[in-house]
């Protein structure tokens, strides 16, 4: 659109310098005739005044066109950049909500590993508990409850310290 205006506007121009710059002197007076580009134009002063008009209106309808493209060509790139603002706003929000999730997960990490940390020292201090109840009480014998010593199902202390020993060094309860 812009190349369309830009093209009339300059033709228009060119045909009017030409017309004025051939058309001087003494034997070109208004009574005489006018030429453009070597092209013979004769007649009345009113149909040189017409062919004004035509040139004229031509010259305006390209700068018309010209403007109109030029708008419509400015208006596409405020279009554009107003696009690029928003899809930078969102990239904006998108990288927030990145970082918040990893934030959430960081911290989520952080209280698995203080709740597995503390349920070890749980553990650890039932074993130590447990060890205390069973160990120097039972005469150097550990027994299943309800059961005589000497009897089935009854285990000599030192199996019973060997296998409370390993359970807590190896952290298995």
């Amino acid at each position: 659109m812009i190349v369309v205006g830009l093209v009339i506007l300059i033709a228009a121009v060119v045909v009017g310098v030409a017309g004025a710059v051939s058309n001087t002197g003494s034997a070109h007076g208004l009574g005489g005739g006018f030429s453009v580009f070597g092209y013979e134009l004769t007649g009345s002063e009113s149909r040189l005044f017409l062919f004004g008009i035509v040139v004229g209106a031509l010259a305006v309808v390209g700068l018309g066109i010209l403007v109109a493209g030029a708008r419509h060509r400015s208006r596409l790139g405020r279009l554009a950049r107003a696009d690029v603002r928003e899809s930078r706003k969102q990239a904006a929000v998108a990288w927030r909500e990145r970082d918040r999730a990893a934030e959430q997960h960081k911290e989520a990490k952080e209280q698995a590993a203080r709740a597995r940390a503390e349920a070890a020292e749980a553990r650890a201090e039932a074993a130590k508990v447990k060890a205390r109840a069973v160990g120097p009480s039972s005469g150097g014998k550990a027994a299943a409850p309800g059961a005589k010593a000497g009897a089935r199902g009854t285990r000599p202390a030192w199996l019973h310290r060997f296998q409370a020993r390993r359970g807590a060094d190896s952290r298995h309860v």
